[in-house]
């Protein structure tokens, strides 16, 4: 199978649950990890061959994606605050709220030291 053909098949797939913005994203982030096929990879060899061990692999997460199983698992990292971490089903994922929550943190004790508080 060939890179374009697969990546399509991924972006329409799963448009169907998570919607044209995230699916593209969630395509992008397994392609690179799975296959090591970057988003410009995409661009600019799209009749490149895939080995059918890695499309195998692809079909799997895929199917993972499906069941709503998170992305952050099956790549094995989160970014929380412009920082990489290791998750595994072990560890919560961090969510976006949290990290707004330590940016107000932050500032307000930025704004703050030295005052009574």
């Amino acid at each position: 199978m060939i890179i374009k053909e697969i990546h399509a098949k991924y972006i329409q797939t799963l448009k169907q649950i998570y919607g044209d913005g995230e699916a593209s994203k969630m395509t992008e982030m397994i392609f690179e990890y799975i296959a090591k096929i970057s988003k410009k990879d995409i661009v600019t060899l799209p009749k490149e061959i895939i080995n059918k061990s890695i499309v195998q692999q692809l079909n799997d997460a895929l199917d993972k994606l499906l069941q709503h199983y998170p992305i952050q698992y099956l790549i094995g990292t989160a970014w929380f605050y412009n920082l990489p971490f290791i998750v595994t089903k072990a560890v919560l994922i961090p969510r976006p709220e949290t990290e707004e929550l330590v940016y107000e943190a932050i500032l307000f004790l930025k704004t703050n030291i030295g005052k009574k508080v």
